[in-house]
């Protein structure tokens, strides 16, 4: 019994240095945001309508290990590569000027401009992406599951339950989140 409350109490302290961690970081980032120096480049900055081709040939971040590599090169041929182990670590550089960009999913990059408004994006994706969920192959029960879960999605989306999200959360009103 002892063993177990040892343990219990352990894994407590361990959650609580990774909030505070994780709280830490989002202060840095917001502070380094702003502070943001001139070199940091945003369509929402400069007034200007910037295209996914005015950052070829710019300092462009990637996550490492993930599938933004890829496209990063292939859309971003002439840009200097840098590699961060996080989004806040981008979000981070971005605003110390350290880079000019990088790729990200839509709807992180849509919470960081609503809470950062120095940084954009640009709405029309550069490539599309979808998400998936993993069912277990080869059994009744996921198939079923799957069906289900593929009716519910169309279902949110057609009577517009997806849209009310999206807004929820995305949009401007604090007071709703």
């Amino acid at each position: 019994m002892k063993q177990i409350k040892k343990n219990t109490i352990k894994t407590d302290i361990i959650i609580v240095i990774v909030l505070v961690l994780a709280a830490a970081a989002v202060i840095l980032v917001r502070s380094a945001h702003k502070k943001q120096d001139s070199k940091a480049l945003s369509a929402a900055q400069n007034g200007t309508a910037m295209t996914p081709a005015d950052y070829n040939g710019r300092k462009i971040g990637i996550l490492t290990g993930s599938a933004f590599e890829k496209l990063t090169e292939e859309h971003f041929p002439d840009s200097e590569y840098s590699y961060y182990n996080n989004v806040s670590d981008m979000a981070e550089a971005l605003g110390k000027g350290k880079i000019d960009g990088y790729l990200g999913d839509e709807p992180v990059a849509r919470m960081m401009s609503a809470e950062l408004s120095e940084i954009g994006y640009f709405k029309k994706p550069i490539a599309n992406d979808d998400y998936c969920f993993g069912f277990q192959k080869n059994s009744e029960r996921a198939d079923t599951l799957r069906e289900q879960f593929n009716e519910m999605l169309a279902e949110l989306w057609s009577d517009g339950t997806m849209d009310e999200i999206q807004e929820k959360w995305f949009g401007s009103d604090e007071s709703v989140k």
